[in-house]
């Protein structure tokens, strides 16, 4: 069953930290992690701004994953699905 991890752009770091760690249980765990990124109002319009603040808090994520899938842009913000590399 996959899990969802939900950031927003405006967090701070320590909070992206807790987040990073729930996502590391999750991918410990062996569930597949959804990652999404709110945006709110004029945040939608900057994509690429939105998308370098989801690759840093991919990168805080300290379970070695990969992407299962490519970023999906929705009503809210973006999403992208990861699982646990298999060694």
């Amino acid at each position: 069953e996959p899990k969802q991890v939900q950031i927003s752009v405006r967090a701070a770091k320590n909070d992206l930290l807790i987040k990073a760690k729930k996502a590391d249980e999750f991918l410990s765990e062996g569930h597949p992690v959804i990652v999404a990124l709110t945006l709110r109002g004029r945040e939608k319009a900057n994509k690429d701004w939105a998308k370098q603040k989801l690759n840093g808090f991919l990168a805080m994520i300290t379970v070695p994953h990969q992407r299962s899938g490519d970023i999906r842009y929705g009503g809210r913000g973006m999403s992208i699905p990861i699982i646990k590399k298999q060694v």
